[in-house]
């Protein structure tokens, strides 16, 4: 329920979250660049946050892995119209046409066998809508994947 929702700033709480994340080693980490300079204010929940940008970043992890080339580029961006987003891209394998629409679907899952368990992104999606938010992805195949992570504004007197 938005009542139990805190004020987050989201540089804060990206740079925890990939703090936090258990990559498997310095050459993963090194994949990530983060420019944090356009911070914003959020309602949400720090626990659940951490749990998004975990599941986004290893997929993006996985994928640039499975393409054997590219890197992890998280900015965030402010928007007129007062809503705001965080970008997660990776320039790994992208995603085929035919499975983008089915991405955010509970149980889908184009990761090799035993890898994905398709709960991931649907995860993702019901976080951002508790927020009144919401999670798109756009991507070419073979060349990137970018999800936004949209927040609304934060009330003034909240």
């Amino acid at each position: 329920a938005p009542e139990d929702l805190e004020r987050l700033s989201a540089a804060a709480s990206i740079r925890a979250a990939i703090e936090r994340y258990p990559f498997a080693n310095d050459e993963e980490r090194a994949l990530v660049r983060l420019d944090e300079s356009q911070d914003f204010e959020f309602l949400g929940s720090e626990v659940m946050f951490t749990h998004v940008i975990f599941n986004l970043l290893k997929n993006a992890v996985y994928y640039v892995a499975e393409a054997g080339k590219g890197e992890i580029s998280v900015w965030l961006e402010p928007q007129a119209d007062g809503y705001n987003c965080i970008h997660i891209m990776d320039t790994g394998t992208g995603i085929a046409p035919n499975i983008l629409p089915r991405i955010f679907d509970r149980f889908f899952t184009s990761m090799s066998q035993g890898r994905g368990s398709g709960i991931g992104l649907a995860f993702c999606k019901m976080v951002m809508e508790s927020f009144g938010g919401s999670i798109s992805c756009e991507s070419e195949q073979g060349v990137f994947t970018r999800f936004a992570l949209t927040f609304p504004p934060v009330p003034v007197d909240g």
